[in-house]
């Protein structure tokens, strides 16, 4: 989940204690330089088996596009945070990306999830990674995201339409034994509201009774994959 604005606290704990009871653990992605970040909310959900994540600096978009000097002093100033909460994955804002920026995050995080695998969302319309299979960028794993789950209700289809909308492509993904990376917003014209919450619930519930899913949080996955397929001293193996 990517924490997007200041008034969106209040629904990051129903959501997540929907996820709870379900037996499911998420990650939080917060930007710490864009709004009060709600301590109690975040510590909560670490004593509850929860994810933090860091989603960039202030989400101006301009993180990916900085010299490196100007990047490095953005992510450093955030460490306290990530030593605070044990850190390790990162998502860019608005999945806004570049070559410098990848080679920046390996010296601070364990995984990276700015990547789709396909992108007709991100405004530089740069195209998705085309694979719903972790990889590797350098040191750092790359988990694409396969499920942005709201962002169909932008194209027309309606929010009681979205678990319908999204079978066949998960369907498509258990197929392959690929990755199934939903992300969401807690945002109150995204996830952060009640009938959305009562859809999400109906959403999980069908991964709780697939006896094919194996539910891990993200940093899980990374941890999964390094043991895996271990890092070599190529640059990328992607």
């Amino acid at each position: 989940h990517d924490i997007e604005g200041g008034n969106n606290w209040k629904w990051v704990k129903m959501i997540a204690r929907i996820e709870k009871e379900l037996g499911f653990r998420s990650s939080w992605n917060v930007v710490p330089r864009f709004y009060q970040l709600n301590y109690p909310v975040m510590d909560w959900l670490v004593q509850n088996g929860f994810e933090i994540g860091l989603h960039g600096y202030n989400h101006d978009n301009k993180l990916a596009f900085m010299k490196e000097d100007r990047m490095r002093r953005r992510i450093e100033s955030t460490m306290e945070l990530v030593k605070r909460y044990g850190i390790e994955g990162f998502r860019s804002p608005s999945w806004l990306r570049s070559e410098k920026l990848f080679e920046v995050l390996q010296d601070y995080f364990h995984y990276d999830s700015s990547v789709p695998d396909v992108d007709y969302m991100s405004p530089a319309g740069i195209g998705g990674c085309c694979s719903v299979f972790p990889f590797r960028i350098g040191k750092l794993v790359e988990l694409p995201t396969t499920i942005p789950y709201e962002f169909p209700v932008q194209s027309g289809t309606g929010r009681q339409n979205l678990n319908d909308f999204w079978k066949e492509k998960i369907e498509w993904i258990k197929n392959i034994g690929g990755l199934i990376l939903v992300i969401t917003h807690p945002d109150p014209y995204y996830g952060g509201n009640e009938e959305m919450l009562d859809i999400y619930k109906k959403f999980l519930e069908g991964f709780k009774q697939d006896k094919d899913v194996v539910c891990m949080k993200p940093c899980e996955v990374a941890e999964y994959y390094d043991e895996n397929y271990p890092a070599t001293d190529q640059k990328a193996d992607n």
